[in-house]
């Protein structure tokens, strides 16, 4: 049997005994593998929320760090405690999902703190986990999980909510009219969930090849400069025609694989460096 066929089988047998295990803990099976919420439902919630602030008005040349998948688990995340230690003059910060393990409120709670006291604006987006066992009822605390901001007088953000692996019709409505109504010259966007796989083990990237291709058609008819993701805890990244395409590592506490990507905008050029913790 070759290396490959190996560990599908090996996946398939944890998978088994996974299953077993939950059914016989009697567990919220739903809530552990997906969501009780859908995008359709948290989009039109969040529109009716606060917006987050636009980044004050910045020079014309600027920085800002992305980060996603920090599990937060037990009310406690040293790596992001220490992250206002080192921002090397970036002006906000950008969270790619997956901020808690299961969206429990303690850990919402411990991030909602941490980001409050980083002396920089912090804006986040959800990941599948935030939304676990219900976790949108604590989740939601975070703030809005999808919205745009205008950063200084130049750029743009928008961040996604791909919490269930989809956009859904409302949101992909919403993205197409704020693309089109954007006057900035430079535009990011930022999601968890990733664009592609190079492995046939690694799982629930956007989950319509359809809806991929007409997102990615989006950004190429409007000019988004760089597309950033998550969920992949590793970091990967490539040129899609004139856009920029990263994907973070992880940044699981105390892991040494942890990092994130510094973000710098210069001259109309953008780099985009990973960074180990």
């Amino acid at each position: 049997m070759n290396t490959r066929a190996s560990r599908i089988g090996a996946l398939i047998v944890t998978l088994c005994a996974v299953t077993c295990a939950l059914v016989s803990c009697n567990v919220d099976l739903l809530g552990f593998f997906g969501s009780h919420s859908e995008p359709d439902g948290r989009f039109a919630e969040s529109r009716s929320m606060p917006q987050p602030a636009d980044v004050a008005p910045l020079a014309n040349d600027f920085s800002f760090i992305f980060i996603s998948d920090l599990h937060i688990e037990g009310g406690t995340h040293s790596y992001f405690h220490g992250l206002k230690d080192r921002l090397d003059g970036a002006s906000f910060i950008v969270i790619g999902g997956d901020i808690t393990q299961n969206g429990r409120k303690a850990d919402v709670d411990r991030f909602i703190a941490e980001a409050g006291a980083m002396g920089v604006p912090v804006y986040a987006t959800i990941g599948n986990h935030d939304l676990y066992s219900g976790g949108w009822d604590n989740s939601r605390a975070i703030g809005p999980s999808s919205f745009t901001v205008k950063v200084g007088n130049q750029a743009r953000l928008v961040c996604l909510d791909t919490g269930n692996g989809t956009l859904g019709q409302a949101q992909t409505a919403w993205l197409e009219e704020t693309l089109a109504g954007s006057a900035e010259g430079t535009v990011i966007v930022a999601t968890h969930m990733h664009f592609f796989v190079n492995d046939c083990l690694e799982t629930q990237q956007l989950t319509s090849p359809e809806e991929t291709a007409a997102l990615l058609s989006l950004y190429r008819q409007y000019g988004v400069d760089l597309a950033l993701c998550g969920h992949l805890h590793k970091s990967e990244g490539r040129m899609i025609g004139s856009m920029r395409y990263a994907i973070s590592p992880s940044f699981l506490d105390r892991s040494g694989d942890a990092g994130y990507l510094f973000v710098t905008c210069a001259g109309g050029v953008i780099n985009v460096e990973r960074r180990a913790y």
